[in-house]
């Protein structure tokens, strides 16, 4: 099955054409997140989450994965466009209908 669900992206770069949230489309070349809803132009995974000397969190280890990507394909952990409820679960996921070419 192919899951068709996930936004238009650059597969050069991983980042997305749009953002999956608000569907702003105006980006700076070296922007990480949107200027309007603040999600993650990248659906990275999660990493590995540590702390610094002050408690606060520091993520390592986060691979840049395809838009329809629900967890990752390089260490399996979930993706922020998962966690954050942009993709449905895999298995309430509606395939469009495919039709015989």
């Amino acid at each position: 099955m192919d899951y068709t669900d996930g936004i238009p992206y650059d597969p050069k770069t991983m980042r997305v054409k749009e953002c999956p949230r608000c569907h702003n489309s105006q980006f700076q070349d070296n922007s990480l997140f949107c200027r309007i809803c603040g999600l993650e132009l990248y659906n990275i995974c999660i990493g590995n989450e540590e702390r610094d000397n002050w408690g606060n969190p520091i993520y390592s280890n986060q691979h840049k994965n395809p838009s329809n990507a629900r967890f990752c394909e390089i260490c399996g952990k979930p993706t922020v466009y998962n966690i954050r409820g942009i993709l449905p679960c895999w298995n309430d996921y509606i395939p469009a209908e495919k039709t015989d070419s």
